[in-house]
This record gives C-alpha cells, sequence and structure tokens, in this order.
C-alpha cells in the first residue's frame, strides 16, 4: 500500500458507521482528499463529506487520549498508517494545518477575486495594477499579494498559491516579477499615455 493507491471499489460505504471497515473506508475516503488537493488538513466544516471530517477529528481526539495513556482503538498499526500519509495529529502549532485551512476558507474569494482580474485585463489590456488603485482598491492588493506568495514559494517557504492558480495567472498574462527594466518603462509610459495623445 503506498500513500495514494486508491481502488476503485472504495466509494461503497459501510453500513455501520463503526468497526474496521468503516476505518479502512475512511481511510482511503483521506487517502483521495489528499491526492486530490495535496494535505490531510480537512476542515472541521465540509460540507461535500461530513463524515470524513468528523473521522479525522475523531483520529485527533484519539491520539490525544493514546498520549495520555488512555485506551483507545488508535492501534499502532493505524497509527503507522495515517503517519505514512503525513496526517497532522497536532493542530495547535501546526504551521503546515493553519495554511491549509486558510486556503481552503480563501479559495472561493480567490477565485471571485481572479475573476475581477480577469475583468481588469479585458478593459486595460494588462494585469499591471498600480499599488493605489482606487476604483478596487482590494484587487490592488489581492495582485501585491499574489506576487509576494510567488516569491515565497520560490524561496522554498510555506504559501498558499498552488502550480493551478499559479497556471491560472499565467494564462491570462500576470507578471509576477515587476521589478525588470522593462516592466517599469511600460508602466511609465503608459502612465504618461494620456499626455503624449
Amino acid at each position: 500500500e503506498t500513500d495514494c493507491d486508491i481502488d476503485s471499489s472504495d466509494d461503497e460505504e459501510p453500513s455501520a458507521p463503526f468497526g474496521p471497515e468503516f476505518w479502512d473506508w475512511n481511510y482511503k475516503q483521506l487517502k483521495k482528499y489528499k491526492k486530490r488537493v495535496g494535505h490531510t488538513c480537512v476542515p472541521k466544516s465540509y460540507p461535500e463529506n461530513q463524515r470524513l471530517s468528523t473521522w479525522v477529528y475523531q483520529q485527533r481526539k484519539l491520539m490525544r487520549q493514546r498520549d495520555r495513556g488512555e485506551p483507545t482503538s488508535l492501534t499502532d498499526e493505524k497509527l503507522r498508517r495515517l503517519k505514512r500519509i503525513g496526517f497532522v495529529f497536532n493542530t495547535r502549532h501546526n504551521q503546515d494545518f493553519w495554511y491549509h485551512r486558510a486556503d481552503t476558507y480563501l479559495s472561493s474569494r480567490w477565485d471571485e477575486t481572479y475573476e475581477r482580474l480577469v475583468k481588469y485585463k479585458e478593459e486595460h489590456g494588462n494585469c499591471l495594477i498600480p499599488k493605489i488603485y482606487p476604483p478596487d482598491q482590494g484587487l490592488a492588493y489581492w495582485v501585491a499579494r499574489q506576487r509576494k506568495q510567488h516569491r515565497l514559494m520560490r524561496l522554498g517557504k510555506l504559501n498558499l498559491l498552488s502550480e493551478t492558480r499559479i497556471k491560472k495567472l499565467r494564462d491570462i498574462g500576470f507578471i509576477f516579477n515587476t521589478k525588470t527594466s522593462e516592466i517599469r518603462r511600460y508602466c511609465v509610459m503608459k502612465r504618461y499615455e494620456d499626455m503624449w495623445e
């Protein structure tokens, strides 16, 4: 069994919400979740599979009981399997967990703001929004955050910019590094364009 070996028969939910079959079913659901999103930090409120979310929370609770020396159903084998796929047991001081949680929360807002950037590009022909942009200052802040997240990614640090988001931004001509002389020259020309006409 590897991190993301998934059998097509895994979707058949067990009849009883307890026992080894139920644990195995949820474990496979968690592996599917990880394969899709890249981590095991299922949000506490997850309408797509609330049962999985509850199960993940329960595994953390069982681990805390186990750490206190209390008997639990979290066996050494289950613990080994969860650790193998990168399960986060202690979320309190885990930076990855909080980043993924923030990312889940912000995903829909990211898509909404991206659509505003697409409209800006259609109107202006580029994605070079000035830092001060009164018609939509929120969009200007968002654009600056995307560039900062990209810098963090290049440095190998935690960031919220997935490959999918980078591709979406590049597809509309988004420029991550605006410090090049060519971009500066373009911005100066755009700023004085009205004066030249």
